[in-house]
């Protein structure tokens, strides 16, 4: 008799089983690629869903959209190394001070990072009043 529950080939949420742990726990690939651990009861009665680094970046979405588009701008463009977590780059930029403003390289032979960045008005952007 085996001592746990099969969940090997299941998708919860964005997590699918790979192969039991032992002790209860799960390996689970997640949509990102990571591979998790997770515990079985969690993942039978979807109280987890997604790996940490999935949850944290959609919640920095919901929360701050506008900075987390122009993070991914910048990661395609170049970054420090330190710049690639979501929340060390918000750290460091703080919120778009207007929804004209974008980010911009102050070097352009340079990566983007500490300082190397400014927000700057979009060069097209609508006069205000």
């Amino acid at each position: 008799m085996a001592d746990h529950i099969e969940l090997t080939g299941q998708t919860v949420g964005e997590l699918t089983v790979l192969r039991y742990a032992g002790y209860r726990k799960w390996v689970c690939q997640c949509s990102c690629g990571r591979e998790v651990e997770k515990h079985g009861a969690a993942l039978r009665e979807g109280r987890t869903s997604v790996c940490s680094a999935t949850f944290h970046a959609k919640r920095d979405l919901q929360l701050h959209p506008a900075e987390y588009r122009a993070w991914q701008w910048a990661k395609r463009r170049g970054i420090v190394e330190e710049w690639h977590v979501f929340r060390v780059f918000f750290d460091a930029v703080g919120a778009k001070p207007s929804d004209s403003a974008v980010l911009r390289r102050l070097n352009e032979s340079e990566l983007l990072g500490p300082q190397n960045y400014e927000w700057a008005p979009y060069r097209n952007a609508p006069p205000t009043s």
